[in-house]
């Protein structure tokens, strides 16, 4: 990897976060691929932090090197110059989603801003793509200087 690792931002929520597949709730399995992948720490917004640290409060192996950080998610939508002012680059994804490590992988790696983009999106973010106020629910590295131009 070229640069440096991204900061992982995650938007977490139940009920969302805690569907289970496969017996492992959606945010427990994205902290376990994140650590695979080589994060050694998270950033979870919530609008229920309270209730997202008692959910992970039980020591999990395949995450035990994952430091967390939890705050309350005050805004909608999140503001992330607002959250993380001073990361480089952010690794922000949604609890409420399943990623294959490779698309994470994949994500983390770039050097340039990405965007997730469903082929065919659900008709509550069409208003994402016209730069119209909605909650984001996706998975995009975004660096500083296009957050820069992106702050409202």
């Amino acid at each position: 990897m070229d640069s440096p690792r991204p900061q992982l931002l995650i938007l977490a929520d139940p009920p969302d976060a805690f569907v289970e597949l496969f017996g492992i709730s959606m945010l427990e399995r994205l902290l376990r691929v994140a650590q695979r992948l080589g994060f050694r720490e998270a950033l979870i917004l919530s609008k229920t932090p309270d209730e997202i640290a008692d959910h992970l409060a039980k020591p999990s192996w395949a995450r035990a090197e994952m430091a967390l950080d939890f705050r309350p998610r005050e805004t909608d939508p999140v503001l992330i110059n607002d959250v993380a002012p001073a990361a480089e680059r952010i690794l922000l994804v949604s609890a409420a989603f399943y990623y294959d490590a490779r698309l994470l992988k994949a994500l983390a790696e770039s050097g340039t801003t990405r965007l997730l983009i469903d082929s065919a999106p659900p008709p509550e973010s069409v208003p994402l793509w016209d730069n119209k106020a909605g909650e984001f629910r996706g998975a995009p590295p975004a660096s500083a200087a296009w957050r820069s131009r992106h702050a409202e």
